[in-house]
């Protein structure tokens, strides 16, 4: 069996461990997509990149017909997108997911020096391999330290994608406890929060966000 197709069966097999029976419609439709896409003897180099959009999207079909922005459906997106995402690729891809994961694995087993190049190069490895537990015990040190100095300076759509990641890892209660502490370590990064994670804070609230929240909110629309 031809490796391209190997990995997309494996990304089926893992899906449909992972959400139940309702996989099965869903996998029926990207073993078709598999079958139209070798027919039509797509290149290598973007048939991959076929798959990976497909289960994705497929992904997104189902978390339609649920509450998408619950813990529970953010979290097997996640896991989902992080196990995609830590597939090697060749040369150098190849290199830079060992990077990364290095990187990874050192942030999770002695934190991050308080310090922008780390915690940037930390940021940017969470990102690209969706590795969300990472990108909690970042968020975790930024609650303890507060934001790493001239935090505004990274990368806007790093800063954007790492946070959603963030938000989407954590639990209701912990985003009860520290949504506040979440938005303001957002907009010390120099963005806004996302539509994502304003949705997300509203699950987590039940659509009815604390006094606090509220007049912070109100306050940053008046900036």
């Amino acid at each position: 069996m031809a490796p391209k197709l190997v990995g997309l069966r494996e990304v089926i097999r893992i899906a449909s461990a992972m959400l139940a029976a309702h996989w099965a419609f869903i996998c029926a439709a990207l073993l078709c997509f598999q079958e139209a896409s070798t027919s039509a003897q797509m290149p290598a180099k973007y048939c991959q990149k076929f798959h990976i959009d497909v289960a994705l999207f497929s992904v997104g079909v189902m978390l339609y017909f649920f509450d998408c922005y619950s813990a529970e459906s953010m979290e097997q997106v996640a896991r989902v997108k992080k196990t995609i995402n830590a597939r090697p690729r060749s040369g150098h891809e190849s290199q830079r997911f060992k990077s990364d994961m290095r990187t990874i694995d050192c942030a999770l087993r002695w934190g991050v020096a308080h310090r922008l190049p780390k915690v940037k190069e930390v940021m940017h490895a969470c990102v690209r391999r969706g590795h969300g537990e990472a990108a909690v015990k970042v968020f975790d040190q930024m609650l303890e330290k507060g934001p790493v100095p001239d935090a505004d300076l990274i990368n806007k759509a790093v800063s954007h994608a790492f946070f959603q990641l963030v938000a989407g890892i954590l639990s209701d209660e912990s985003i009860r406890m520290d949504g506040l502490r979440l938005i303001e370590i957002v907009r010390a990064h120099g963005i806004d929060m996302s539509p994502t994670i304003q949705n997300r804070l509203l699950a987590a609230w039940e659509n009815q966000l604390p006094d606090s929240v509220l007049e912070y909110l109100l306050h940053m629309r008046r900036e």
